[in-house]
């Protein structure tokens, strides 16, 4: 007859076990969404040296016609790359919601929130994108300037209301920083300052030159940061738990 041993391995519970700021182990060891945040911002930079500065919106229509037949190559390279750099930035928003969800006990609503605004933010760039490339795509045609003005008005405009849902997923996810202390507490700061700027900022479509515009520019920088070190913020958390974890789990059972 066999005894059982009364002796067992206890397994952590990585269920309920929680970190002191919001990131429990479980959702710790997910670390391809976690760097999903630097490769957004990898693939990104890259984007904007394919092409040169485009002429300004009250330039004629003749040179922004020119501008994209000459450059039509490297605008579908740069769209291209964009929607690369947005299917890294929805991972990594999947994740910070998850984050963010057990930081809150999972009945939050700044969590979902994030979630919906940053899903919302993704999706309408990628409208944007899409509408620039078709633009280049058109002139490299011949079609009438006026028609290629035109598109990039209508790229111009779906690309500033980016910001918007943009601010928001900012706003929402920095006030669950700062209150779940997830991470460092000038990244929630950053986050907040870049949303509400962001926000502020669209009204820029009144008036393009205007100050108003400029600090939109400065919401879409402090975003980039932001999220470069949240991701990073986020990673190390992950290898800091990750050890203990694994060190318990490899431990022999006493005897």
């Amino acid at each position: 007859m066999r005894i059982a041993n009364p002796i067992r391995r206890r397994e952590p519970d990585t269920d309920t076990d929680t970190s002191p700021m919001g990131l429990d182990k479980r959702t710790s060891s997910r670390h391809l969404p976690i760097a999903s945040g630097i490769a957004f911002v990898a693939i990104l930079f890259p984007a904007f040296g394919l092409v040169p500065e485009p002429p300004g919106t009250d330039a004629p229509v003749e040179q922004i016609a020119s501008y994209y037949s000459r450059h039509v190559d490297g605008q579908l390279a740069a769209t291209f790359m964009w929607g690369l750099a947005l299917m890294a930035l929805l991972l990594f928003i999947g994740n910070l919601y998850s984050v963010l969800r057990t930081a809150e006990g999972g009945t939050g609503t700044l969590s979902l929130l994030a979630l919906l605004s940053g899903t919302a933010a993704v999706t309408i760039m990628i409208v944007a994108q899409a509408a620039t490339g078709a633009t280049a795509i058109i002139a490299s045609e011949g079609i009438s300037p006026e028609v290629v003005r035109g598109m990039d008005e209508i790229a111009h405009m779906i690309a500033h209301l980016f910001a918007i849902p943009l601010g928001a997923f900012l706003v929402s996810a920095s006030t669950a920083v700062l209150r779940y202390r997830v991470t460092g507490r000038w990244l929630g700061v950053l986050g907040l300052m870049a949303g509400l700027a962001n926000v502020v900022g669209t009204a820029g479509i009144f008036e393009p030159e205007a100050v108003l515009h400029k600090l939109g520019v400065l919401g879409l920088l402090g975003f980039v940061i932001w999220t470069l070190g949240t991701s990073i913020s986020l990673l190390r958390l992950r290898l800091r738990f990750r050890a203990p974890m694994q060190s318990t789990i490899q431990q022999p059972a006493a005897v």
